[in-house]
């Protein structure tokens, strides 16, 4: 409910301005805002954390939000007014718990001195909008530590119940899909990942102390790929190399059970439930929130992170003693364990 009526309070407010274009007040590096005073509340002080709502807004001819911190692990993270940047500080130490704040920007401005791109979508003389709530002060970072300690186990206890009714959903739908499309022989592990593997390979299964070379191509339950290593549209044609003794593994949750359920020379289709995958932020454009994803992987070769290294040996032959001669140093590698 929090979370609808800081979005209302921005997207009502946003019409209202592009309709009358009034209320803002100009402060430093071209940025304006406005302030929505709450009835009652302590002021924002020197050095207190404050904890707050963020949705930031693009508004052009396609209206986008960009970011809303209730969309990730830790929603609200508590803020060090020492570490804010100056323009937004001198703003925010107006406000009072429970106030927001709309701020705005034309993109120009905003990427005019900035190293990264402006991104396409945007158009020259259109506006970025942020627009904060703040939802509690804290004189202390133990107390904003606590607070956003308590705040992370919610969500977390949230996310796992929602994810258990997304797990029942996308199981289901999997284990349609391989009964339509006669795919006969996959296995659902434990974490959730199904696996069919083609062709079984040699060796032992990768383990969390391997680095796995691993060819791939991803695609949606619909067909269409969205990444591959082995199809030179994707401009990366090399086998992918995941370290699966990081922590953490730089490869979604479906990957690592998988890649440690096959070994060298196998191939195998995987299908990845969302929450094992991107789950419900998905990686725009290319895959969409709460989007089952399917891989053709081949393991290409599995190489232990801490095997030692081959330490040549040295071997000495002469020859015959006259006045020029000088031992010959000859080295010769110990033959590989098989």
């Amino acid at each position: 409910m929090k979370k609808l009526v800081l979005f209302l309070l921005c997207t009502t407010f946003i019409f209202n301005v592009k309709a009358q274009n009034d209320g803002f007040i100009k402060a430093d590096n071209n940025i304006e805002y406005k302030i929505y005073p709450s009835a009652q509340g302590d002021k924002i002080g020197y050095g207190n954390f404050i904890k707050m709502h963020v949705i930031q807004l693009y508004r052009g001819t396609i209206d986008t939000v960009l970011y809303d911190s209730d969309e990730y692990a830790s929603p609200i993270q508590p803020v060090d007014t020492l570490s804010l940047p100056m323009y937004y500080y001198s703003i925010l130490m107006q406000l009072k718990n429970n106030d927001s704040v709309v701020m705005r920007i034309i993109v120009d401005s905003a990427y005019k001195n900035s190293e990264m791109p402006m991104p396409s979508i945007f158009e020259p003389g259109k506006y970025l909008y942020t627009c904060i709530k703040v939802n509690d002060i804290f004189d202390t970072k133990d107390k904003a530590d606590s607070a956003s300690t308590i705040e992370q186990q919610i969500m977390t206890a949230k996310e796992i119940a929602k994810n258990e009714q997304i797990f029942i959903k996308e199981n289901e739908l999997i284990k349609n899909y391989l009964v339509k499309n006669n795919i006969i022989g996959a296995i659902k592990l434990p974490l959730g990942t199904y696996i069919k593997v083609v062709k079984k390979g040699v060796g032992n299964n990768a383990t969390s102390n391997d680095k796995v070379k691993v060819n791939y191509t991803g695609k949606n339950l619909a067909g269409k790929s969205f990444d591959s290593s082995t199809d030179p549209a994707f401009g990366h044609v090399a086998p992918y190399e995941v370290d699966l003794s990081k922590n953490p593994v730089q490869v979604i949750e479906g990957w690592q059970e998988a890649l440690k359920n096959l070994n060298k020379g196998s191939k195998a289709i995987i299908f990845v439930p969302s929450p094992l995958a991107y789950g419900s932020r998905g990686y725009p454009p290319a895959i969409q929130p709460n989007e089952i994803l399917m891989f053709d992987m081949e393991i290409v070769a599995i190489t232990p992170v801490n095997a030692p290294a081959i330490k040549p040996t040295t071997k000495i032959t002469t020859k015959p003693k006259t006045k020029t001669s000088k031992p010959v140093v000859k080295t010769k590698a110990k033959p590989k364990k098989k």
